[in-house]
């Protein structure tokens, strides 16, 4: 998912140069799962970084694997209900997978170009997903989740997915918070209330990284019109996202879950301080081996 319009970042973070020969995130997340044996991507891209993102990508990654490009834009909708001119951005992540769905017909994988998630957690969502099928009217979903207190950062306020899992390792409910940070040794949100809620240590944060079966784009169009019914301020300020999504499917008995806790190393960048970081991350991994310095050709 790379048609995000990254307000807090400034500018579009999917073509941020972050590694050594030039590459962004997202050529690092690719490398990693054409490795761990996924062979096709799905770049879902906005319009305004479309001629910009084809162009790099047919000289990098299209020359590796299979590519497809799939806009994401506010319309047409079902129906052919039409966007308030007040609504800016994008109608969510659930949204942004649902529009992918004429280019996907095997087990997929979903990530964030933002995100840098490691070579050990796509092996283990690629592994999931050769196994993955459905049972009876129930999805077989499955997660990786990383700790959420090794996802936040130091400049400002994240949203994450705050995952409560069974001892079975299946997932229990995922509640997208947006406004995360630490404060000293403690990680908690502010509600809407503008009132401090601690969240207890060790819980799991979902990062966007989700394994499905293609019948979840059935689920997904029929939530997405929906979420489009509501009216009002929901389709002004509202976002169709993909821990929803997964959290009325759970509670309506309709999928499992199966969370795959990855002990790799996540980085991402949300703010423009981010970046230095994220830099030096990927050249430590460079210098170790894990990475060659130049990723394509």
């Amino acid at each position: 998912m790379a048609a995000g319009i990254g307000r807090r970042f400034g500018s579009p973070k999917q073509v941020e140069a972050v590694g050594l020969s030039g590459e962004t995130i997202l050529d690092y997340s690719v490398f990693d799962a054409l490795a761990a044996g996924f062979q096709k991507v799905v770049f879902v891209l906005s319009r305004e970084i479309e001629g910009e993102f084809r162009k790099r990508v047919e000289a990098t990654i299209g020359l590796a694997c299979e590519v497809d490009c799939v806009i994401q834009a506010l319309e047409p909708t079902p129906s052919n209900l039409s966007a308030p001119s007040a609504r800016q951005k994008p109608w969510g992540t659930a949204h942004a997978v649902l529009v992918s769905q004429d280019h996907v017909r095997t087990p997929f994988g979903v990530i964030n170009a933002d995100d840098f998630y490691g070579g050990e957690a796509f092996t283990r969502l690629g592994a999931y997903l050769k196994e993955a099928r459905d049972h009876e009217g129930e999805l077989d979903v499955c997660m990786v989740g990383f700790p959420l207190e090794n996802t936040l950062t130091k400049h400002g306020q994240v949203s994450r997915g705050v995952c409560t899992v069974g001892s079975d390792g299946y997932l229990r409910g995922v509640q997208e918070q947006t406004r995360i940070e630490r404060r000293g040794r403690q990680v908690g949100y502010l509600d809407d209330r503008e009132e401090w809620v601690p969240i207890p240590s060790g819980r799991l944060a979902s990062m966007n990284m989700w394994g499905f079966t293609p019948s979840f784009f059935v689920e997904l169009d029929l939530g997405f019109k929906a979420f489009l019914q509501k009216g009002g301020t929901q389709l002004i300020e509202g976002e169709y996202r993909l821990p929803d999504v997964v959290h009325q499917l759970l509670a309506q008995g309709r999928a499992k879950v199966k969370v795959l806790p990855s002990a790799g190393q996540w980085f991402g960048v949300t703010y423009r301080q981010d970046i230095t970081e994220v830099k030096g991350h990927i050249k430590a991994l460079v210098d170790k081996g894990e990475y060659p310095r130049r990723l394509w050709g």
